[in-house]
């Protein structure tokens, strides 16, 4: 598309851009602003930015201040920068709302539904078979000790069962 002069993306999240001391969260943002220029900037778990403010008093002073600062780098660099956001919906949501700079710049949205177990058992067959280093495809995560693969999926499919009943 010839919108960015490179293929260069950049992760960061909350630890990445947040200082631990006053004055060094501008910083910490700037830096990582300026390696993605002319690429991408992916901040992944972006609401956890604003989502520390909860039972805080006068707020998450260093998750506004990472916010800010990347406005202000968005916006002064917005001929040399794309930057995405990713998180659980219902968290971006109260991301977007906790600045109103941030629903102005984030206009496109797109939503990945979560896998099914069905899905997930699919792709671990999958990594299993495309395994051709012979140090990992005898590990437990593929075979264990000689078992059939249904046994495998049985105790996969058990193990998510309970995970994805245990996530909230």
């Amino acid at each position: 598309m010839g919108l960015l002069h490179t293929d260069k993306v950049v992760e960061a999240d909350r630890a990445k851009l947040v200082g631990e001391h006053i004055g060094e969260t501008a910083q910490k943002v700037k830096m990582i602003v300026q390696s993605a220029l002319d690429g991408v900037l992916f901040i992944d778990e972006a609401y956890s930015l604003t989502s520390h403010s909860k039972g805080l008093v006068g707020g998450d002073a260093f998750g506004r201040e990472a916010v800010d600062a990347l406005l202000k780098l968005m916006e002064d660099s917005r001929d040399r920068l794309a930057v995405i956001v990713a998180g659980y919906p219902y968290l971006m949501q109260e991301f977007l709302k906790s600045n109103p700079g941030l629903e102005g710049r984030f206009t496109r949205f797109i939503s990945f539904e979560d896998y099914s177990v069905p899905d997930l058992c699919q792709i671990f067959d999958k990594y299993c078979q495309d395994k051709h280093d012979p140090s990992v495809r005898g590990t437990p995560h593929c075979r264990r000790r000689g078992q059939p693969l249904s046994s495998i999926y049985a105790g996969l499919l058990a193990l998510c069962k309970q995970l994805h009943a245990e996530r909230w």
